[in-house]
């Protein structure tokens, strides 16, 4: 670690600090000696966890949280320009940063940063990546958008030289990191309210492994073009600098087998499901034999994974039918994540939450046939997270074009749980509840 002086002793304010991946680098803050303030909406998990560290926190945005004593107010790009309390800071002369900027600092305070990306899978390949370091006893920090089920947190503050961070292409937050190993995991069409089309995704991709003096990424024809310095592929083939291949499920995840050099690297189990999984943890394998670690470490790390909150998170039961959660919002983590659960749960009952207007409306397309492979779909209405109405896509309009013939469309809380209630549940062997939105909240207070 290095520079951690840069922040001990100086006064940090946060809007928006409830955000799962701002309040994260909060805690690294508090962690390196900053004083760390903040504000949110309302409260949530992650604001709860900040107070308890002794973080004070406002809820509700007011002009008069701002001192002129303060060093930095680090804000997230979800809030609006005109925020009161971005205004005052601005009045006061106060440095404003936005959180991805931010994060590109902090991963300066340390020697070496590996910072994943991609559409789908960089918060469970963060994690992995973590884990393994952690059982190869180089004690990472971790910056993670999402709460890892073995550490019970989103970041960790270790004592090595390695800084292991989820790196969100969102708004082009990633542009600034630079990093030793920059990961993609794939890249597809997403975020289109703010890249123009997907020439725009491609080059903000690029501009972020150029920041980079590695990249290992998985095989796709778009991540392929990616130039860098050094490269790394994943794959299921033998043209990959590391491929997967004898992949079994059982029921307690997968057993598998790399390939590296035209060698076998090692043979390995995941207690995971989901096939695409497997394909985050050949990525994360790459990654730390590449930094050192050694085989029976990193096949120990791997067996002992316990996952990502709210990545096929079994919460309990209704009805004696099991309620699992995933964070699936895309088409395709949706389609990746009925295929997973279809390996193990034949008849499934999904509950499916839009995640903002822009998103449905775009991908609207994607969206009419991801859905195939379940016995019945509940459509609930949209979380609009940072957004406004748009037209044409609300969840009513998702409702309309999706293909199943099996579909209900559910508009209050109250409505979904009656509606679960009066379902003939023993026809059912699973509840999957989709999206990233608050829907794993009401599903958490009825299920046991």
């Amino acid at each position: 670690m290095k520079n951690f002086e840069k922040y001990f002793g100086k006064v940090i304010y946060f809007i928006g600090i409830g955000g799962v991946s701002i309040s994260a680098i909060a805690k690294l803050c508090k962690n390196m000696g900053a004083t760390v303030l903040g504000s949110d909406a309302t409260k949530n998990e992650y604001t709860t966890s900040l107070e308890k560290m002794g973080v004070t926190i406002f809820y509700g945005h007011n002009k008069d949280n701002i001192l002129p004593n303060f060093d930095l107010v680090v804000y997230t790009s979800a809030i609006d320009k005109n925020n009161v309390e971005l205004l005052a800071a601005i009045d006061y002369k106060i440095p404003c940063v936005e959180r991805g900027d931010f994060l590109a600092e902090i991963s300066k305070c340390f020697l070496k940063t590996i910072a994943v990306s991609g559409t789908h899978g960089k918060t469970t390949t963060t994690s992995l990546i973590s884990h393994i370091l952690v059982s190869s006893h180089m004690s990472p920090s971790m910056h993670l958008g999402g709460i890892s089920v073995n550490y019970k947190d989103n970041v960790l503050l270790g004592s090595g030289e390695y800084f292991v961070t989820e790196a969100c292409e969102y708004k082009n937050s990633f542009k600034n990191i630079s990093s030793s190993i920059a990961v993609v995991t794939n890249i597809e069409k997403e975020h289109m309210d703010y890249f123009s089309n997907m020439q725009d995704i491609k080059l903000a991709y690029q501009h972020f492994v150029s920041n980079a003096d590695m990249l290992v990424t998985w095989q796709s024809p778009l991540t392929d073009s990616l130039k860098c310095k050094i490269t790394f592929t994943c794959g299921l083939d033998s043209s990959a600098s590391f491929y997967v291949q004898d992949i079994v499920s059982e029921s307690s995840g997968f057993y598998f087998s790399v390939y590296h050099g035209g060698n076998i690297l090692g043979k390995f189990h995941l207690p995971l499901i989901g096939l695409h999984n497997v394909y985050n943890a050949t990525l994360a394998i790459a990654v730390t034999y590449l930094l050192g670690c050694k085989v029976p470490y990193i096949y120990s790390a791997l067996h002992t994974f316990l996952g990502v909150a709210r990545r096929y998170e079994h919460i309990g039961c209704i009805s004696n039918i099991p309620v699992i959660l995933d964070y699936a919002h895309h088409p395709t983590e949706i389609v990746n994540s009925i295929k997973g659960i279809k390996e193990h749960y034949k008849k499934v009952l999904l509950v499916f939450q839009p995640h903002t207007f822009s998103r449905t409306k775009t991908l609207l397309q994607e969206f009419k046939t991801c859905f195939w492979g379940v016995k019945q779909l509940i459509i609930f209405k949209t979380y609009k997270a940072r957004e406004k109405y748009i037209l044409g896509g609300g969840a009513k309009d998702l409702y309309t074009a999706v293909k199943n013939k099996n579909k209900h469309y559910v508009s209050s809380k109250k409505g979904l749980i009656e509606y679960v209630n009066s379902l003939p549940l023993g026809a059912f062997d699973v509840i999957l509840v989709l999206g990233a939105g608050d829907i794993d909240k009401l599903f958490r207070k009825i299920a046991h």
